[in-house]
């Protein structure tokens, strides 16, 4: 039980770090190497299926979020 508790909020945790840095608010990501993060900024610029799920997922929670 703890340990999917764990796995739960390191997922989340690790998603939120991930959307900061494509974002490009990622000063406090230090912990990425700069080559790493160069390829992902490669990969979701070039992407055309990565570029429109953000956009998705955003108008999924809004829709969510307004049915509350």
């Amino acid at each position: 039980m703890i340990r999917k508790i764990f796995d739960h909020w390191m997922t989340r945790k690790l998603q939120q770090m991930l959307e900061d840095i494509h974002e490009r608010c990622d000063q406090l990501n230090i912990w990425l190497l700069p080559d790493i993060k160069n390829a992902l900024y490669v990969h979701w610029v070039t992407d055309e299926g990565f570029k429109h799920r953000p956009l998705t997922n955003r108008a999924d929670r809004a829709s969510t979020m307004s049915l509350k």
